[in-house]
């Protein structure tokens, strides 16, 4: 169960209320820098289960518009200097 990563409320709803699509290209337009639950997930060992990781994804990449992936991978790049 260690493995499991808890998502937050907040998202869900937004899930559920806009569909998941929708929900994940709303959270990557927010603004304000990487969201304290990436920092979380970096400190948890857990960076490839976050939403930035995922999207980055050969499976997923495809779905998402050029501005989402590179807000992705930079808030990815971010973290990780960030916390070197």
């Amino acid at each position: 169960m260690d493995d499991v990563v808890k998502i937050p409320g907040e998202f869900l709803e937004s899930v559920e209320k806009l569909g998941a699509h929708r929900a994940i290209c709303d959270f990557l337009k927010s603004d304000g820098g990487f969201p304290k639950e990436l920092l979380k997930l970096h400190r948890e060992g857990k960076l490839p289960q976050s939403i930035e990781a995922l999207v980055l994804q050969p499976e997923w990449k495809d779905l998402f518009d050029e501005p989402f992936l590179i807000e992705a991978s930079n808030r990815l790049q971010e973290i990780s200097s960030v916390m070197e």
